[in-house]
């Protein structure tokens, strides 16, 4: 995407280019993007990985890979998840083979997009393959990248970007195609498809499609229509799978959208100072954040000027559409890339995220090299040689920082210290470190300080109340604080039940069992603790009841297995069972203390 438009010559082939040159640029690239993330593939799961991949059991079986289950990154995005089940299926939950695929769709990516800013340039021109191999190499090794490569569930964001950017390059192959031009479209037709059972960002691709059809391809809207019509009907068509996907999702569970408890206009405003952000990270990457929290910020004189920037920004790309072409749909390219998130449509759970500017980032490093272009040869060389050294060292660096939580987390609160999220899972990361408990309570504390009415916040200092410092009765408050701000917390449920029955209050802690249970059924460590006192309690028929449903759901849970026997041991009549679960017990611990002394009872004369 030069200064200068290509001629449209529709159903005529470019003459065949030297596959040397392509080779050679194609190969440095996939190089380039292997040295940049090669310190990515034994990092752990972090964050959202962690519910999306070890608690989320549609991966164990191809037949449920592409129902996902509700709550998850993956929830609406079967695609997705069937990935994740492959590698599952492929070495488990060693996040080796996650990183291993996720930096080889980012390597596809940049090949893809070396395709398609070769063919727009013009596929026989060395100088088109030295210019798309610059940006496409800009690209792979920016550091805003990482967190759609390096952090896993964030595949959803390179996969997704992977079909949106082949449906544009199979529009670029059919115009040029004189034999199969509706096989390419076709093939774009299905990765949008495709793209959609990703992520909702293919929602845009119409448009975009569309764009560059009428900048590149064809002088008019008109004429792109009249050309090829048909094939945006069928693009338009993938609307109607997307928005099922979404109804089943339910609006992300009620994180987006306009019922998801935040306003349309906080989120906006917040917008305007997340695009400003990006754009400065684009060019200056080096204060780069995991995790930005959900809090909408406040509109203030700053955020005034943005949006003014922003609409100025606009204003420039409704006049370039019409006067500079090429301008214009790198401007307008940006915005559409960016709208499916940073719009007024709001989104709870993430005011800014890095990984959103996966794919508007091209836009935005293609205007930089068609700049540098017009510097002499040696000097324009040299500064994008230089951008590509300092991107690979942030890159490397970067995914550094992912190499443990406790690195990941203190990163994030360093650089967003009122960041309560950030701060429990600092917490969290450091309560398991023989040592640093005090530390991470203090954390908690913190979150609680910055966002009273914060569930979760709650629940976790809650949990670190009880364990670390001995003040069970203020981490039952904890509980059940975190319980008004949110009926429905099942583990708030359950660490409260847990509280109670150890400070001999076993009624209230079945109550509390079963509000956890209502909301999490098959919650082993549920079922295995509401049995276990039903039983302490005596109502031994019911604790046989849910303790057999406990050990029929997890037939491994040891604590489960013990619970059974011990409360049949209880009786006469059914201690020759009782013998049965506990020698299942055994079998998975001999040394397990508890089910040697239950095993002496029995054994007792």
């Amino acid at each position: 995407m030069g200064g200068r438009e290509p001629e449209p010559k529709p159903g005529a082939a470019p003459p065949p280019a030297s596959a040397g040159p392509v080779l050679l640029a194609a190969g440095a690239l996939v190089l380039a993007g292997a040295v940049a993330y090669s310190g990515s593939l034994r990092g752990p799961f972090v964050y959202d990985d962690l519910p999306a991949l070890s608690l989320n059991p549609s991966l164990a079986h191809a037949a449920t890979w592409f129902s996902p289950p509700g709550n998850l990154t993956t929830s609406g995005r079967p695609l997705l998840n069937a990935s994740f089940g492959l590698n599952y299926a492929w070495g488990g939950l060693d996040p080796f083979g996650y990183h291993l695929v996720n930096g080889l769709i980012h390597l596809v990516n940049g090949l893809l997009l070396f395709g398609i800013l070769r063919r727009t340039r013009g596929p026989t021109s060395v100088e088109s393959t030295v210019f798309a191999a610059l940006v496409a190499g800009l690209w792979l090794l920016h550091p805003l990248q990482t967190e759609s490569v390096t952090y896993v569930v964030q595949r959803a964001e390179s996969l997704a970007a992977g079909f949106y950017l082949f449906a544009v390059y199979a529009l670029v192959r059919s115009a040029a195609s004189v034999r199969y031009p509706r096989a390419w479209q076709l093939a774009a037709v299905a990765a949008v498809f495709l793209g959609v059972a990703t992520k909702e960002i293919l929602v845009t691709a119409p448009l975009l499609l569309l764009l560059y059809d009428r900048t590149f391809l064809a002088r008019s809207f008109a004429q792109s229509w009249r050309r090829r019509g048909g094939f945006y009907l069928g693009l338009l068509f993938s609307w109607v799978p997307l928005g099922a996907l979404m109804v089943l999702a339910g609006g992300r569970h009620g994180t987006a959208g306009f019922a998801s408890g935040m306003s349309w206009p906080a989120y906006a405003g917040s917008q305007a100072t997340a695009v400003c952000h990006y754009v400065l990270l684009s060019f200056w990457p080096l204060s780069l954040t995991f995790d930005y929290g959900f809090r909408a910020l406040p509109f203030t004189g700053v955020t005034a000027a943005e949006l003014a920037a922003l609409a100025l920004l606009l204003g420039l790309t409704v006049w370039s559409l019409r006067h500079q072409p090429v301008t214009g749909f790198l401007l307008a390219a940006f915005f559409i890339l960016l709208a499916p998130s940073s719009s007024i449509v709001p989104i709870s759970t993430e005011i800014m995220a890095e990984h959103r500017m996966y794919l508007p980032l091209v836009p935005l490093l293609t205007g930089v090299v068609i700049l540098l272009a017009r510097l002499p040869r040696t000097a324009f060389l040299g500064s994008v040689a230089l951008l590509a050294t300092v991107f690979l060292s942030a890159t490397l660096a970067r995914n550094r920082v992912y190499q443990s939580a406790l690195a990941l987390w203190a990163d994030t609160v360093y650089k967003c210290p009122d960041n309560e999220r950030a701060r429990i899972n600092l917490g969290i990361a450091l309560q398991a470190i023989p040592g640093r408990e005090q530390a991470a309570l203090a954390e908690f504390r913190e979150a609680v300080r910055l966002n009273p009415d914060y569930a979760d916040a709650r629940n976790d200092y809650g949990l670190a109340l009880e364990h670390f410092a001995g003040q069970r009765e203020d981490a039952i408050r904890q509980y059940v604080r975190a319980i008004g701000l949110r009926p429905t917390y099942a583990d708030a449920h359950y660490n409260l039940a847990n509280a109670l029955a150890d400070n001999g209050q076993p009624e209230l802690a079945v109550n509390e069992y079963r509000a956890a249970l209502a909301q999490r059924p098959a919650d082993g460590a549920a079922l295995s603790n509401l049995g276990a006192t039903l039983g302490q309690l005596g109502r031994f028929d019911e604790a046989g009841a849910v303790l057999r449903q406990a050990v029929a759901t997890h037939p491994d849970d040891l604590a489960a297995l013990y619970n059974l026997a011990y409360v049949l041991a209880a009786r006469p009549e059914t201690r020759p069972e009782a013998r049965l679960y506990l020698r299942r017990a055994l079998q998975l611990n001999p040394a397990y203390p508890p089910a040697q002394k239950l095993q002496r009872q029995l054994d007792a004369p």
